[in-house]
């Protein structure tokens, strides 16, 4: 479905009138608080270990808000912790296309290249993380994990 954001409105807001416009930034708005609905059953479901349930909620907030960066990293996080590391990759990856400096969705990549043992690009993917934020702690402790993995320096 064809969303309108806020910023969308202020671009087109010279032809509409101001009702319209008004009509138009409630209704974006409604669409988010729905959106965010979503997310929070997604959130609810994913503590409670039950990924295919989150994964269809924030699917569903997604299709509502498929510009919030958020909603896929939290969707990549439901795929990861499902064992389906392809789906969190991809997630991942537009999760930062969306949003490249929320650090979560470059631990949100890693975490996927590391358990698909790609274990160099997941160290590339913290480390990129960290240049965002040097002090996010699921960067910092994945990066940890992936130079462990390694077994100690020869």
């Amino acid at each position: 479905p064809f969303l309108l954001k806020s910023s969308s409105l202020r671009h087109c807001a010279h032809t509409l009138d101001s009702r319209s416009l008004l009509f138009a930034m409630a209704a974006v708005k409604e669409l988010n608080e729905e959106a965010e609905k979503y997310k929070g059953r997604g959130n609810d479901f994913f503590k409670a270990g039950d990924w295919e349930k989150a994964v269809k909620e924030y699917n569903k907030a997604i299709t509502l808000d498929p510009g919030n960066a958020v909603y896929y990293s939290n969707r990549s996080g439901a795929w990861s912790s499902k064992g389906s590391h392809q789906s969190a990759l991809r997630d991942a990856e537009k999760c930062i296309e969306l949003d490249p400096q929320f650090a979560k969705g470059y631990a949100r990549k890693a975490k996927a290249l590391f358990d698909t043992f790609q274990t160099n690009d997941a160290e590339a993917a913290y480390k990129e993380g960290l240049k965002v934020d040097p002090t996010n702690a699921a960067c910092l402790t994945g990066l940890a994990d992936v130079q462990a993995s390694r077994g100690p320096p020869k």
